[in-house]
């Protein structure tokens, strides 16, 4: 499941769209608009397979990110 913060320019989501890619994004489709990185974790964590798109440069030092390896966060340049 794509998951995309709340972060990402519409255009983009749009993109994803008109690809026929699903996403969801937070505050629109999954969770509320406002959470903070320490609410995110657990929601991706409840999610089946999520990947997660921000453009939050300082998620990855985030201390609950070690608590559960399986979220390794990927730098694109942009």
């Amino acid at each position: 499941m794509n998951i995309l913060d709340e972060n990402i320019l519409n255009d983009q989501r749009q993109l994803l769209r008109m690809r026929r890619i699903t996403s969801r994004q937070i505050g629109d489709d999954t969770g509320r608009k406002g959470m903070q990185d320490e609410e995110i974790i657990p929601l991706l964590h409840r999610s089946d397979r999520p990947t997660f798109f921000t453009r939050d440069n300082d998620l990855e030092h985030h201390s609950v990110m070690t608590k559960r390896p399986t979220l390794n966060p990927i730098k694109l340049k942009t």
